[in-house]
């Protein structure tokens, strides 16, 4: 009864789509034979460079540490301004020990799972393997990255009657993943360029092959720019020549080429920071695709448009860091995610060195060279010695080995990386309310043509159209509601959704929970949870939680005390928001009914509830059944999870 809108049909397309994508590596060639056309493309000029095993790990290291900085440095201002620009005044003063939040960071720490992946795999490491490694991690996510993680943990039905997880690239295509175009894979594909020094192509291969676990086509685009500006920050003489070096591996007709070059053309042709920003935002603010984003107000959390943020963060900064910095701090929406990777660049062209000097090494001195990142073992330490090795081994197999060093050839003029893009198609998102038999729908819809017929499928036969529907159900059960929107071109894009109509008992007596004031940033009302809305993950306002501060220990409930005994067989359990803390029953809940004025638990089927952390994902629905049951009450009970001890419930009906 979990939310699965995955088709045996679409599965088989995509084995297909994964068995023709997945890259290998080129062992001993180098520059690796990508651009040209016909059997004997024209020769391509060459370009030599060299660099010391000294030089190498302080330009990882000065990475390692510049992106760090950046995410910590610029933390409060993220998403809090969405199509305006970030007020610096707003920000908290910097002081050198902030940066050991950064070991917190998802900017951070997510790049380590693909890291541990070519450790174990090698440099020819799949994108299957990739997925592999993603599919078992632990941490906390958002967007493309969630969005590519539910779908990894999700089994589906084969041509041989067994049920097997979803692989990568299924995990970041555009027909499963409608976040594919999100920064996730940018921010997450710094330490690619990284392992390829001066190899831009290089980087962009394994930068693909890599970022279909999390996205498609712009998506990836915008990791590929990321990993060509770190491959060619070892040896670029300013961040103009590292721009235009970089720009250069984007296709033309992408969106990322677009935006990228406009930016360019504002900062070459003189035109203000200011002015360019309004200039980038009027065009591109409301071009998004993220069904979770898409017509929200300004929010605009694609790779391009936050990727372009961090150019002109580094076009105007002119190569000082902290001038870097607030400058693409000042751009706004991910405004965290964009001064860190614009600081891992220069970080990176740089190196550790020069930042231990830059401003006193403020940035840098108040590292705690002990502590590890979120779901993984590894200190700073131990990932830049990490990256270094490999990096070695790269350079080992696609360069020639000096006394003290390597001498690197790679192609002077850098061609663009093709790889499939996104079809037009609409984006969209389906929102349901249900009082009783009586059902809300509304749809979110966006596309690039903009106009789009809308129609409504109950799952029994009837249908409706228009993006906002009422409708009542004859008969209660359970009903799988399609929306489809079909674009001018007669695209159509459908997303399926399950309801439950008949009486809902919610509403048949008074609400009984464990904790009547919690603190958290969720509904302040325990009425939430019977108000008829599913919760999503959009806002923490959608769900109440049992937060009542740090490092608690204790058992929670949420339920109904009916006015007379009822009789029932079904609970529906909507999970609220899960946080770094908690937001989930620890362990396996309890269904508990109340008879005789004691609370008593009872067994029951259906669904099996996952909630022990983070790795299940947050906002699913599970449907408990069992026997017919007459009772004065329900609940439902467990143990509080998280390190702080709570559970966060979005809706809770009782059938």
């Amino acid at each position: 009864m979990r939310r699965n809108f995955f088709k045996t049909i679409i599965s088989i397309f995509l084995v297909a789509i994964f068995a023709l994508s997945v890259f290998s590596g080129c062992k001993k060639e180098n520059p690796p034979p990508q651009g040209g056309e016909g059997e004997n493309p024209p020769p391509r000029e060459t370009i030599t460079y060299t660099i010391t095993e000294e030089k190498l790990y302080d330009q990882i290291k000065g990475s390692m540490f510049g992106q760090m900085f950046g995410v910590t440095y610029s933390a409060p201002s993220e998403f809090r301004a969405n199509g305006i620009m970030y007020d610096l005044s707003k920000l908290r003063p910097w002081t050198p020990s902030v940066i050991n939040e950064g070991f917190g960071q998802d900017d951070m720490f997510v790049d380590i799972t693909f890291i541990d992946a070519v450790k174990e795999h090698g440099l020819d490491c799949t994108t299957k393997q990739f997925g592999d490694a993603f599919r078992e991690t632990t941490y906390g996510l958002a967007h493309g990255n969630l969005e590519a993680r539910k779908i990894l943990q999700t089994k589906y039905l084969n041509e041989d009657g067994e049920y097997v997880y979803y692989d990568a690239p299924m995990s970041g295509h555009y027909s499963m993943n409608q976040c594919c175009e999100d920064i996730d894979w940018a921010i997450e594909s710094d330490w690619v360029g990284m392992l390829y020094p001066g190899m831009i192509e290089r980087a962009a291969d394994m930068s693909y092959r890599a970022g279909q676990v999390i996205g498609y086509g712009e998506g990836i685009l915008s990791g590929n720019y990321i990993a060509a500006l770190h491959a060619y920050s070892f040896f670029a003489t300013d961040v103009e020549d590292l721009f235009l070096k970089a720009f250069a591996v984007l296709p033309k007709e992408s969106k990322n080429y677009k935006i990228q070059e406009q930016v360019y053309d504002l900062w070459k042709q003189g035109v203000s920071f200011e002015e360019a920003w309004q200039v980038i935002n009027g065009e591109w603010l409301y071009v998004e695709r993220c069904y979770i984003c898409a017509g929200l107000d300004a929010m605009n959390i694609t790779g391009y448009l936050n990727e372009a943020y961090s150019t002109m963060g580094l076009l105007y900064g002119e190569g000082d860091i902290k001038a870097t910095m607030d400058y693409a701090m000042r751009c706004g929406q991910d405004s965290d995610c964009n001064p860190s990777t614009a600081a891992g660049v220069l970080g990176n062209m740089y190196g550790y060195s020069y930042l231990e000097e830059y401003q006193d090494g403020i940035w840098v001195s108040g590292i705690n060279n002990e502590m590890t990142f979120a779901g993984t073992e590894y200190t700073m330490p131990m990932l830049v010695d990490t990256m270094f090795d490999i990096a070695k081994q790269s350079l080992d197999t696609y360069a020639e080995k000096t006394e003290d060093g390597w001498k690197i050839t790679a192609y002077k003029d850098v061609q663009p990386y093709e790889i499939p893009l996104w079809p037009n198609m609409p984006s969209v998102k389906i929102t349901m309310e249900t009082n009783d038999f009586d059902v809300t729908g509304s749809a979110k819809i966006w596309d690039e043509l903009y106009d789009c017929t809308v129609s409504w499928d109950f799952g029994n036969g009837d249908t409706k159209t228009g993006v906002n529907i009422e409708y009542t159900y004859p008969e209660a059960g359970v009903y799988e509601v399609t929306l489809t929107a079909t674009n001018m071109e007669g695209v159509s894009k459908s997303v399926k959704q399950k309801v439950y109509v008949g009486r809902n008992l919610a509403k048949a007596g008074k609400i009984t929970v464990s904790v009547t004031n919690p603190l958290g940033g969720g509904a302040k009302s325990p009425e939430v949870i019977r108000d008829g809305k599913f919760s999503d993950g959009g806002l923490l306002a959608s769900a109440y939680d049992t937060f009542i501060g740090p490092n608690q220990e204790k058992y929670d409930y949420f339920g109904y005390i009916f006015n007379k005994e009822e009789t029932f067989s079904t609970v529906v359990y909507n999970e609220g928001n899960h946080f770094g803390d908690g937001g989930w029953f620890d362990g396996k809940l309890e269904i508990q009914v109340l008879q005789d004025g004691e609370w008593k638990s009872i067994e029951y089927g259906g669904d099996e509830y996952l909630g022990v952390s983070w790795v299940t994902n947050a906002n699913m629905i599970f449907v408990f059944t069992f026997d017919e049951i007459t009772a004065e009450g329900v609940r439902i009970y467990g143990k509080g999870g998280g390190t702080s001890g709570f559970v966060s419930v979005g809706e809770l009906q009782v059938y």
